[in-house]
């Protein structure tokens, strides 16, 4: 819900500048998600951690931790005690089969998000001929679909979600030879 006042949090206290700073920010919150280690990356954004522990941004990432790992014991992990230990046999660490099992939600959370969200917009005819392409956490299509319909259409499938326009940065030649 505070996602945006939380980043900037980030970028205030640890004095993240350029046009990267979002997603130095965000990086943050991946690692946290990830369970790996909070100091590490503060200091590879080149800030001592000691400097900085017990701020805002960075207790919220700590809690984030925690709370990501909590909810994998007490939920995840009880639920698919069988599905872990097959991709503990792969990984052979509790802690690396833990993140590669939280990856796995994630990726098919989003893969529900976006695969409705496109059938909606077939439906519709917003996107036509079925002409998209996947791209990581989004798609990219030839229309220019406003970012406030496929808010509402998350919402109206159950997700409260905010959508953003990004450009592709690769393999634009090829869309504006389709696009022709």
């Amino acid at each position: 819900a505070n996602r945006d006042k939380v980043l900037t949090c980030v970028k205030k206290e640890l004095n993240l500048d350029g046009d990267d700073w979002r997603s130095k920010a965000k990086g943050l919150f991946l690692v946290a998600l990830n369970q790996g280690s909070i100091p590490n990356y503060v200091a590879n954004l080149g800030c001592v951690y000691e400097e900085h522990k017990g701020k805002m941004s960075l207790n919220i990432a700590e809690g984030f931790k925690k709370q990501v790992k909590n909810i994998f014991k007490k939920y995840f992990l009880p639920a698919n005690q069988t599905f872990f230990n097959e991709v503990l046999i792969k990984k052979q660490k509790e802690w690396d089969a833990m993140r590669s099992f939280i990856a796995r939600i994630l990726q098919h959370k989003e893969c529900e998000v976006v695969e409705g969200v496109i059938r909606e917009l077939i439906k519709t005819k917003q996107i036509k001929k079925g002409r998209f392409d996947y791209a990581f956490d989004g798609f990219l299509a030839v229309e220019d679909i406003d970012t406030k319909v496929l808010d509402d259409i998350t919402k109206k499938l159950g997700w409260d979600l905010t959508w953003t326009k990004k450009e592709p940065d690769e393999g634009i030649s090829l869309w504006c030879e389709i696009a022709d």
